[in-house]
């Protein structure tokens, strides 16, 4: 999908190299400096900070982004008051490997500590927590995008469509997802891509 938008795709490639003017790429043997002054990274980042937080304060363990370790139930160890999800814990409990760092993730996790909560102001125990793959959606162009439902992947126009049904039945109250729809039709009939920008340390008015 990505070489049909002329996009030159490298896999196994490491950038060793990168300036104000150019990215130096090593594949293999090969080694390629490219001129460029737009650079796109999406490497990763760390975790928030407040993990060093809970690691000072409360012996929480991290891992090497910055993440907590967390027990089956989404809480610290020595700590069951204590709920860490999101992008802020490394949940390894079910596949061995921390999950993805995405918005299903943190909601299912939101929803669980939320009936957590309530059962054990109940007095009642709650099984371990259990995270459920949808699968993954992304848009990479116009009327574009890619769909991976476990046993299902799609491209294309059918998966743009598909990825704007999830995106608007996951928007609050009616009014709001007729607005955001009525606001992307309008994008995309009229090829608007103006943004909104607030920029500057005072971007209010200072006489309101």
């Amino acid at each position: 999908m990505l070489e049909k938008l002329r996009v030159i795709v490298w896999t196994s490639a490491m950038v060793t190299d990168a300036t104000a003017e150019s990215v130096t790429v090593r594949k293999g043997g090969k080694i390629e400096k490219i001129l460029t002054r737009t650079i796109l990274w999406a490497a990763g980042v760390l975790a928030s900070p407040l993990g060093r937080l809970l690691s000072d304060q409360a012996n929480a363990p991290m891992d090497r982004a910055g993440r907590v370790i967390v027990e089956p139930d989404l809480t610290i160890p020595g700590h069951p008051e204590i709920f860490v999800i999101g992008d802020l814990a490394n949940y390894s409990h079910q596949t061995g490997k921390p999950l993805p760092g995405i918005a299903q993730a943190a909601i299912q996790q939101g929803a669980y500590v939320a009936k957590a909560i309530v059962q054990r102001l109940r007095g009642r125990a709650i099984k371990p927590f259990r995270y459920f793959d949808k699968g993954n959606l992304a848009v990479i162009g116009r009327g574009k995008a890619v769909a991976d439902l476990n046993r299902l992947r799609i491209s294309g126009f059918p998966a743009w469509l598909i990825w704007i049904f999830v995106h608007l039945l996951y928007i609050v109250e009616f009014q709001n997802r007729l607005l955001v729809f009525i606001q992307w039709g309008w994008f995309y009939f009229t090829y608007d891509r103006s943004a909104r920008l607030i920029t500057g340390k005072n971007p209010l008015p200072l006489d309101l």
